[in-house]
């Protein structure tokens, strides 16, 4: 009889840890699915920035390529969003020094989106 208990006391007294670890690992797999759609999102962006670029190159009258310019720097502004969000996902806490240099860099980014648009508008102040 004394065989046949301590395994069903071992069960009992490793349950709470084996529950705790599996909690565990459905928040880490939430936040990977969500940190996966942003970076989706951003191979998704990035493809299209190019893609735009080369439109631009390719542009044949000025109009055309204020257009494809305009969407260009919007999207440059979301991707900024989602990269910056990638790296609070990924990251998680803002006194890790990973996501300081991310934030650095979305700093000088956001700097750099805002000569991008200033700069759209004077080649392009009529169709913006």
């Amino acid at each position: 009889m004394k065989i046949k208990i301590v395994p069903i006391l071992c069960l009992f007294l490793l349950q709470p840890t084996a529950l705790a670890n599996t909690e565990d690992n459905k928040e880490d797999k939430k936040v990977e699915k969500s940190c996966g759609k942003l970076e989706t999102k951003i191979i998704i962006g990035e493809t299209e920035g190019y893609k735009l670029s080369n439109k631009m190159k390719e542009a044949t009258t000025e109009n055309e390529w204020c257009y494809y310019r305009k969407q260009y720097v919007r999207g440059y502004k979301n991707h900024l969003e989602n990269m910056i969000e990638y790296a609070r996902c990924k990251y998680l806490a803002e006194d890790n020094p990973d996501y300081k240099s991310y934030e650095e860099q979305h700093e000088f980014n956001e700097q750099r989106h805002q000569e991008m648009v200033s700069n759209t508008l004077l080649a392009c102040p009529y169709s913006m």
